[in-house]
């Protein structure tokens, strides 16, 4: 079994636990270059913790990243329930399983994701009680997507927060930016100042950024074969009665109003996530 390399440094004054998670999905190339840069730059004393600990698990997925791939048998980001049979997990499940313990030792959770498509960065913000809308304000991020939990807690797939939070930790799932775009970088290195500036682990101020909201409103997998009607980006505006998806029947999935869409994928197979439909609040 090959469980990720996990990077942990403490410092001697007593402070808040952050942990930084990236590569969840084994295709999310350019995370783990931006958390080994930092790694580098604390081992060198460039950065200097302050105060508490810091744990980062620059590739969480390693099987699915050294084959370029999402995942090996489940996705990852959906399989952080408990497991009544833990003897007969998947590779993902295992996973799963082995990050948890760095979810429970941690205060703040920082879980950083980039996409297929081009596109705007955003956060999923889980939960609006204050704590986590100080935590949320703090982070280097413009746009702000809510309602994950809903949508998801009917079909019983867990993320990494929504079981940060079932633990009551305070966390955040951030999409960077496209894959292999250097502005990806760029918002990610931004988004790591902040966070960790929040948490007290290094010194500093953060540098704030005007945050638009919108709720996700439904998550539509592939049922059967068929193609956008245009190459979208992340958080790309749709308009009501615009044709999203033609199908090889001549069907088609038609938006019922104003919105965003997001998390599209092009070459998603049967049954898989296909695209997700959020509405400005």
């Amino acid at each position: 079994m090959q469980y990720p390399k996990v990077y942990e440094f403490e410092w001697k004054k007593a402070g808040k636990t952050a942990v930084i998670f990236w590569a969840i999905h084994g295709n999310e190339i350019c995370g783990p270059q931006v958390l080994e840069k930092l790694i580098q730059d604390i081992q060198c004393r460039k950065i200097i913790i302050e105060s508490g600990k810091l744990i980062i698990v620059p590739i969480c997925n390693p099987k699915a990243y050294q084959a370029d791939v999402r995942q090996i048998e489940d996705n990852l980001n959906r399989v952080f329930y408990d497991k009544k049979d833990k003897n007969n997990l998947s590779y993902e499940e295992k996973i799963a399983e082995f990050l948890k313990q760095y979810i429970d030792a941690g205060d703040y959770i920082l879980d950083l994701h980039s996409f297929h498509a081009q596109g705007n960065h955003y956060i999923f913000q889980d939960f609006t009680d204050e704590k986590t809308n100080e935590f949320i304000s703090a982070l280097w991020v413009k746009n702000i997507v809510q309602g994950w939990p809903e949508l998801y807690e009917a079909w019983e797939e867990l993320d990494t927060i929504w079981y940060a939070y079932s633990q009551g930790k305070i966390g955040a799932l951030i999409e960077c930016g496209s894959h292999r775009d250097p502005e990806c970088f760029d918002i990610a290195n931004k988004t790591i100042q902040n966070f960790l500036i929040f948490s007290e682990i290094i010194y500093g101020k953060w540098e704030k950024n005007i945050q638009n909201i919108t709720k996700i409103d439904s998550m539509i997998r592939k049922e059967k074969p068929g193609n956008f009607t245009k190459n979208y980006i992340e958080m790309q505006e749709i308009t009501a009665w615009e044709v999203i998806v033609k199908y090889d029947d001549w069907e088609e999935f038609i938006a019922q109003k104003d919105g965003n869409i997001l998390l599209t994928n092009k070459d998603a197979k049967i049954w898989q996530e296909h695209f997700y439909i959020a509405y400005k609040k």
